[in-house]
């Protein structure tokens, strides 16, 4: 089994035999008891099926989960949200939104948690079909900081980014030196 980790535990989290990252915004202990559940999904389906699990699979597989979790007694629903973004085998790229209802929907962009009908509204409007890394990362970064209260600062040392470069199909955080610029850009 290839690698499987976690960074920055809070709120990220990164699969490197499924290509898949996932985003979470709610309660960080549910969040890390659905990732494992995700894990322990995509690691059977690798046995089973001798190959990664598609995002679209797995996604559909987490949300049954969370479903199940809101109609029965003595159980509560998982209080987390969760972005989840891939590179399925043959290629294609897919971004899914999973609630804790058990709702979830494909994408182009998307935004969960705090500030996310602000953040949709500019990802909306900005998002282009055949967007570019530097202009995504732009757009992502002015979401953010037009999402939060006008009292917060949006500083690059509380941000983590990612993505999943479909050329090389290799997970890239991006590095805080890359982070600011970017964000010094932002009005």
């Amino acid at each position: 089994m290839k690698e499987i980790y976690k960074i920055n535990l809070n709120k990220f989290f990164k699969y490197t035999s499924v290509l898949l990252l996932i985003f979470s915004a709610g309660l960080v202990g549910d969040a890390r008891r659905v990732v494992q559940i995700a894990r322990q999904e995509s690691q059977e389906n690798q046995m089973y099926y001798d190959q990664p699990i598609e995002t679209e699979t797995l996604v559909k597989r987490i949300s049954g989960i969370n479903q199940a979790f809101t109609q029965y007694g003595g159980m509560r629903p998982f209080g987390v949200s969760f972005i989840f973004g891939g590179i399925d085998l043959d290629g294609g790229k897919k971004i899914f939104e999973a609630e804790p209802s058990g709702a979830m929907a494909q994408y182009k962009a998307v935004a969960i948690g705090r500030g996310k009908k602000e953040a949709m509204k500019i990802l909306e409007k900005g998002f282009k079909e055949n967007i570019k890394y530097p202009d995504a990362f732009a757009l992502a970064l002015t979401a953010l900081k037009k999402s939060i209260p006008e009292n917060e600062n949006l500083e690059a040392e509380r941000l983590d980014f990612a993505f999943i470069d479909d050329s090389n199909k290799l997970f890239k955080k991006v590095p805080l030196s890359e982070i600011k610029p970017y964000l010094a850009k932002i009005k």
